[in-house]
């Protein structure tokens, strides 16, 4: 006949511990904790070196990244200000287009003999958002700039066909 199988109530507890002693549960839990500490450790050698072992190489490095720092931001504020002026450059050169505009549309209005240089000169509100040196760029010219007048349909609607000619049932 078999053996009886024990009911798990009559089983001792120290039996019941005793798979888990077989199965190195220790050991690999401290084979765990000593590959964090190896992991941690390993990736603080900097930290370690230059706050515990050598502090004046510390503060040598942390007054290096501050010059480092204030080095960088004066760089930015010069490029801010340069940016600026070339901003400022561009709309005082917009403005004179726009006088110079006005007065090609008053001496086309007057005599009428310079209408298409009058033409050509206008520019829209938001080409001239778009700084001098985009301006003559194809995606610019595109999508900002004014379509001929033979280009531009009498009558649009979405597709240039109407509804009845795509179904005509």
């Amino acid at each position: 006949m078999p053996e009886e199988q024990d009911d798990i109530s009559n089983i001792a507890p120290q039996k019941l511990m005793g798979s888990f002693s077989k199965n190195r549960v220790l050991f690999c839990l401290f084979a765990a904790v000593v590959a964090h500490i190896c992991v941690i450790g390993g990736s603080s050698t900097d930290f370690i070196y230059y706050n515990w072992i050598n502090k004046e190489a510390g503060l040598a490095r942390e007054e290096a990244r501050r010059a480092d720092r204030e080095a960088e931001e004066e760089k930015e504020r010069l490029e801010e200000e340069a940016e600026r002026e070339k901003f400022d450059k561009a709309v005082r050169a917009a403005v004179s287009n726009e006088q110079a505009a006005a007065a090609v549309e008053k001496a086309a209005a007057g005599g009428g003999t310079n209408a298409a240089a009058a033409s050509t000169n206008v520019m829209s509100e938001e080409m001239k958002a778009v700084p001098v040196e985009f301006r003559n760029t194809k995606i610019v010219k595109e999508t900002l700039g004014v379509a001929p007048k033979k280009s531009i349909p009498k009558k649009p609607d979405n597709l240039g066909i109407s509804l009845d000619e795509t179904n005509p049932m």
